[in-house]
This record gives C-alpha cells, structure tokens and sequence, in this order.
C-alpha cells in the first residue's frame, strides 16, 4: 500500500465532531480498500491486516459515537428535568391565551372562567380565598 495506512488515535475522542471526523477518516480507508477488491485486484496480508483493523476501528468510533450521543442526550435530559424543577413543584407554566394582555399572567387553577391576571402568588391566594369566602357567604344566605 501506498498510501499512509489508517490509524486510531492512543485514546478515542469523546466529542461528537472529533468523532466524526474520525470515522470519515476510517470510512476513506475502508473505501479505498473496497475499491481496489472491486477493481479485481488482490490483498496482499498486510492489506488484509489492515481492512480487520479498519473495520474493527469503525466498530470502535461507532461505539464512541453512540455513548456521547447518550451522555449528551442525558445531559440534556438533566438540563430540562432541572428547568422543569425550576419553574415549580409540577414544572408546568402558567399559560396565556392569545386574547390575554402581554406580560400578564393567566392563573389556569382558578375556577373554570376566573381569568386572573395577577403577577404573584400572594394575589392569587387572596382572589381564590375571596371566592372561596363568597361561597361560604352564600352558603350562609341559604
């Protein structure tokens, strides 16, 4: 062989570019192999050597690509689990409709068509406590 012969770094890369760039690397020595197989031309034993090593490497980058694939989907995972927790003890926003005013909060666990738009959860305690009161008050009117 003519050419410099395909070789793995002492220790694989851990980032998904460097890994990339890897495995092109070994995929073009992997192909020129092939092409000279398909051209009809034989191996010689250090070619052969050399096509189980090269494969054995794709084996190896493709492994290595995998596990950072999962380490950076786990991160994240992490990273959204964190925001969800940061944002309250059920992770879920407060939502706005399109007919809301900007800026402004709409409570969702009001009664059905109690659209408040307070901006702290001190002011929503006191409307919820002030229907609630209603209610009693009504109650005793009965």
């Amino acid at each position: 062989m003519d050419e410099e012969l395909f070789k793995l770094p002492e220790e694989l890369p851990t980032e998904l570019n460097a890994l990339s760039e890897l495995r092109s690397e070994a995929q073009a020595a992997f192909d020129a192999i092939k092409t000279k197989v398909e051209a009809g031309e034989d191996l010689t034993d250090e070619e052969l050597e050399h096509l189980k090593y090269v494969v054995d490497s794709i084996a190896q980058i493709d492994a290595a690509t995998a596990a950072a694939e999962d380490s950076k989907a786990a991160r994240n995972q992490s990273i959204a689990d964190l925001i969800k927790a940061g944002e309250g003890e059920d992770g879920e926003d407060d939502e706005r409709d399109e007919g809301d005013s900007p800026g402004r909060t709409v409570h969702r666990d009001l009664p059905s068509g109690v659209k408040c738009a307070l901006g702290d959860g001190l002011a929503r305690e006191a409307v919820w406590d002030l229907i609630h009161a209603r209610g009693r008050m009504s109650a005793n009117l009965s």
